[in-house]
């Protein structure tokens, strides 16, 4: 193996890819990779996929890909004017496959599915992780069993129905907390000798490998700030694992300040990190607009890469959340979910209290399509804009006469 697994608390090191804790003290592991092997960073700047990274990753062959990775990272041209951001950029991760950033950790997921010989993969989300575990399931010929939340947007079920995954819908499947949840998928995995694929590293610590890429491809840039949306955390911890590889392997100077943003309604990291809590306490009910960052809970790891870049977590009003969804797309010509907006819904936030400055490089992290969660139109259409005109008042409002 050119990689180990490393406890987080007791720091012991397994030789052991299919480990989910800590044999020792049931602490959380983390894949280490030697120092030699990050040589590869530095051509990460001209990388395109994750196959590329394949030294990087906890993979013993080949990776089944659908091509994910890659993604572009382009440049504000109207809003970094509208806000004052000399150099605002996103990171348009809505271009992966099946539509978003868990393609890279699905990837992983089916590949040491494969190599662990399980007769399929079995998943707990709320829509963009099961939909992205179908289609790489679907690739790889592994059955695919799917708990999802009954609030789980259309266009995220219809992906996993298309992709072949049985799927069984929950109530509020996130709502009871981790140890109900985690204990209800062992004994099924353990039944049916299914691999666990939820992409949570107190469970997993296999799948945010995949996220870490996403820095990869950012190198070049060195940004000062990555945004990034929160629900579990391995989207904002994997990303800062990525970056202190690229720093240890000398392939950048600095680090970049990591902030994770979750909406009011579902806001737990936020809220035991204005406590200044060492751990991050779950939260007794969540609502909110953002279907994808709809949970009671999230992971120690994102508030520690918090609290070591010098960051933030902040939470942001499902009103605004709308709005920058709008505004993204007017604008920038980018078309996001909720969940992914909220990045943007951040910014103005974060320039009143300092967090963050007019004239940093800052990355906001576009995590998926907004053909993922179409519903929110119809819910709250007060908030979201509508041009339908009848004929006559074309030729009335704009002077244009169709032919």
């Amino acid at each position: 193996m050119h990689y180990s697994v490393q406890c987080s608390n007791c720091q012991s090191q397994f030789q052991n890819g299919s480990l989910r804790k800590c044999p020792a003290c049931k602490g959380m592991l983390e894949c280490v990779y030697p120092k030699e092997s990050l040589t590869v960073l530095e051509k990460s700047d001209k990388a395109t996929g994750m196959q590329c990274f394949s030294n990087l990753l906890p993979i013993e062959g080949p990776l089944y890909s659908l091509g994910e990775g890659g993604t572009p990272l382009l440049k504000s041209r109207r809003l970094r004017k509208k806000l004052g951001i000399s150099n605002l950029y996103f990171k348009d991760e809505s271009q992966n496959p099946t539509g978003s950033f868990k393609d890279r950790e699905m990837s992983i997921a089916v590949t040491k599915a494969r190599e662990a010989g399980a007769n399929g993969v079995i998943i707990a989300s709320s829509g963009n992780a099961a939909a992205s575990l179908s289609a790489y399931s679907a690739a790889s010929s592994m059955p695919c069993l799917v708990l999802v939340d009954k609030g789980v947007p259309a266009a995220k079920l219809m992906q996993m129905i298309f992709f072949g995954a049985r799927c069984i819908q929950i109530e509020n499947i996130f709502g009871q907390g981790p140890e109900r949840l985690f204990s209800t998928l062992e004994n099924l995995a353990e039944q049916l000798k299914l691999w666990i694929s939820i992409p949570w590293q107190p469970i997993n610590p296999y799948s945010l490998e995949g996220v870490k890429t996403i820095s990869y491809e950012l190198a070049s840039l060195e940004p000062d700030v990555i945004i990034c949306p929160v629900s579990g955390g391995d989207n904002l911890a994997g990303q800062w694992k990525g970056w202190k590889e690229l720093f240890r392997g000398k392939v950048i100077k600095k680090l970049p300040r990591m902030v994770g943003v979750q909406p009011s309604g579902s806001a737990p990291l936020v809220q035991s990190y204005e406590r200044r809590e060492r751990s991050v306490r779950s939260i007794d009910k969540c609502g909110t607009v953002a279907s994808g960052l709809r949970t009671t809970f999230s992971g120690d790891h994102a508030l520690r890469a918090v609290y070591e870049s010098g960051g933030a977590a902040i939470s942001v009003e499902d009103s605004n959340i709308l709005k920058y969804q709008a505004l993204l797309a007017q604008q920038e010509g980018i078309w996001v979910e909720p969940s992914s907006a909220i990045t943007l819904a951040a910014l103005p936030l974060l320039l009143e209290s300092r967090t963050i400055k007019p004239e940093e490089s800052i990355v906001c992290i576009l995590t998926g399509a907004g053909y993922k969660d179409m519903e929110v139109m119809l819910r709250y259409d007060k908030e979201v804009p509508t041009a339908i005109l009848e004929p006559k008042d074309i030729i009335e409002k704009i002077g244009f006469i169709p032919k």
